[in-house]
């Protein structure tokens, strides 16, 4: 029986974890795209150069590890001085 009460307790869990998860990557491919419009448009020698902390990061992020990547490319927009989006 407890087996039982386990089981449906994950169940319920499971949805609204995956939910978080997505709000969560959804939330760092954001912050990479204004990362790489905003920030990451440094040129030289005609090529664009690419952050690869930030890089790492979204990679991060795509994984599952968002506790890894999103604080990377938030620190990376607010040194440039860019507001954050909204959570």
């Amino acid at each position: 029986m407890r087996a039982l009460i386990i089981a449906i307790g994950l169940a319920l869990i499971a949805p609204a974890a995956s939910a978080q998860a997505n709000r969560d990557l959804a939330y760092c491919e954001r912050l990479y795209e204004m990362h790489d419009r905003y920030v990451a448009r440094i040129k030289r020698n005609g090529g664009t150069v690419r952050d690869g902390m930030a890089d790492l990061a979204v990679d991060r992020c795509r994984s599952g590890r968002f506790v890894d990547g999103i604080p990377v490319l938030e620190a990376k927009l607010q040194q440039a001085k860019i507001p954050l989006p909204d959570r």
